[in-house]
């Protein structure tokens, strides 16, 4: 599956969910069932065909309940490693401050997604 492929699926899946009674279209109930499907998914190796399989069962999944850990939390965590482009690991994003280019994004997909 390459960029456009993904991009036309993802699309098409909005567009399917947002006529359809999805239990999950607010974006605090999406948000929190995508979280827990990510969370149990989260040692299967990742495909694109695996995300979209999240996202789209994210509309309908039950929701991760509110962890109370989560108020602990006081920085994001850093970069996953695929989006590392050297091996000293400098950052592939910049700052909000500058654009971000189509070479920086492709940098960040996981291997053999074009």
């Amino acid at each position: 599956m390459n960029y456009e492929e993904f991009y036309d699926a993802v699309c098409e899946m909005a567009e399917k969910f947002e006529a359809s009674g999805a239990a999950n279209k607010e974006p605090d109930a999406y948000l929190l069932a995508l979280l827990r499907l990510l969370e149990a998914c989260g040692s299967e190796p990742f495909s694109a065909e695996l995300m979209l399989e999240i996202l789209s069962a994210a509309f309908e999944s039950e929701r991760a309940g509110f962890n109370e850990a989560w108020l602990e939390i006081e920085q994001a965590p850093e970069l996953a490693h695929f989006c590392k482009d050297k091996p000293a690991g400098d950052d592939t994003f910049r700052s909000a401050d500058e654009p971000k280019t189509a070479v920086d994004i492709m940098r960040c997909l996981p291997a053999g997604f074009e």
